[in-house]
């Protein structure tokens, strides 16, 4: 299975770790399961903009550049899937199609959709509206989905 996972995701996984009490376990998990593997996780550029933009609300500003850094280097040390930017007239057309409420939230899911992603993991509500195209799911459901056809193919 290939996910596509959305910077709500990325975000608690990379800097999470004390101030998402309760959605950091679940994640780190659902990393665990691409480190080893066991779902395949993609990614896109349309990730870096928004890790710089909350590192930078979040860090001191001689800090930044440095723990952006580290994250990636953690993040892309992962065996994941990563995608460019879409061209314009893709991104266009995605947007036509889609009509999310959040504009920045058009690439992800149209590079999801583009890159054959079996469901979209991610904390934003916003990604709600595209249920009927694609799967969204918390990394709690997708973990869920995950034990649920381990167990079916234990029984198989």
């Amino acid at each position: 299975m290939r996910v596509y996972l959305d910077s709500s995701v990325v975000l608690v996984y990379l800097y999470g770790e004390f101030s998402e009490e309760e959605r950091f376990p679940p994640t780190q998990s659902l990393f665990a399961a691409i480190s080893s593997r066991k779902v395949e996780g993609a990614v896109s550029f349309y990730l870096f903009p928004e890790l710089y933009g909350y590192v930078a609300e979040k860090w001191p500003a001689d800090d930044v550049s440095e723990v952006v850094r580290l994250g990636l280097v953690q993040l892309l040390s992962l065996p994941l899937l990563v995608k460019p930017f879409l061209e314009r007239e893709r991104l266009s057309l995605w947007q036509h199609r889609l009509q999310l409420l959040d504009i920045s939230d058009v690439g992800h899911a149209g590079m999801a959709l583009e890159a054959n992603c079996d469901a979209i993991i991610t904390y934003d509500y916003h990604f709600g509206k595209l249920v009927e195209r694609i799967p969204v799911w918390t990394p709690e459901e997708c973990l869920a989905v995950l034990e649920q056809a381990e167990r079916e193919n234990e029984r198989d």
